[in-house]
């Protein structure tokens, strides 16, 4: 068998997607239309690119939209390279851009974004930042969405930003023996998710493979901290 090569372009292309618009992206395609981004087979069967455009709010939150008025709002707690799951550029092509506008966010320091993002210092710092520009735009919904460490953010968030619903996809809960161990920064132990907390009517939506024990065992971590319904 022969050795496999090591191809810059593709992993030039995969930096690229996750940062990059369906917009931008077709016009990359324009002039080379091999480019292996994960959405040319969708652009290449006829559809239309996403009419997003990218608005930086910092180094670690970005904002897309296409300014058509839409009513309702994702926020995207994104998993940490190199894990960050679906490129935002195919998330995109698959959302109605006159329907939902998307904050997306980076966890820099991998804690779980109690850290904050560039710009801003602390989780509560983002859902501020969040909230204060979620009522200047007077959504209809909310949505907070995180995958592996932005799965308990999001789920978080969502209950600080009141919103509609919160959905955890293989959320990590901070395991605070390891970090200690490996003389990490810990993670704050005090969060909105705690049967002691004040009701909620914000949706809770915990994903996880029955297949993968560490999806398993940390959704129940976060189920036991949520406390009975």
């Amino acid at each position: 068998m022969a050795p496999k090569t090591f191809d810059r372009r593709k992993t030039k292309v995969g930096e690229w997607e996750q940062e990059l618009t369906p917009l931008e992206i077709a016009e990359l395609l324009k002039h080379d239309a091999d480019l292996p981004f994960t959405i040319a087979p969708l652009l290449r069967s006829g559809q239309k690119p996403a009419a997003y455009i990218r608005e930086m709010w910092g180094e670690d939150i970005t904002f897309f939209t296409s300014r058509s008025g839409a009513g309702r709002l994702i926020v995207i707690f994104s998993a940490p390279r190199p894990r960050r799951g679906i490129p935002i550029s195919y998330v995109l092509q698959g959302l109605r851009d006159d329907a939902y506008d998307i904050i997306w966010l980076q966890d820099p320091s991998q804690l779980h974004y109690t850290g904050g993002v560039s710009g801003l210092d602390s989780f509560l710092d983002i859902v501020k930042r969040i909230d204060q520009f979620a009522a200047t735009k007077v959504y209809q919904q909310i949505i907070t969405f995180g995958v592996s460490l932005g799965g308990l953010p999001a789920l978080r968030a969502g209950r600080l930003l009141k919103a509609t619903r919160a959905i955890s996809v293989g959320g990590r809960y901070p395991w605070h023996p390891g970090r200690l161990v490996r003389e990490e920064r810990s993670v704050q132990a005090f969060d909105p998710l705690c049967a002691c907390a004040s009701p909620s009517l914000t949706e809770l939506v915990v994903v996880y493979s029955q297949r993968n024990e560490a999806d398993r065992f940390n959704a129940a971590l976060i189920v036991l901290r949520l406390g009975p319904p």
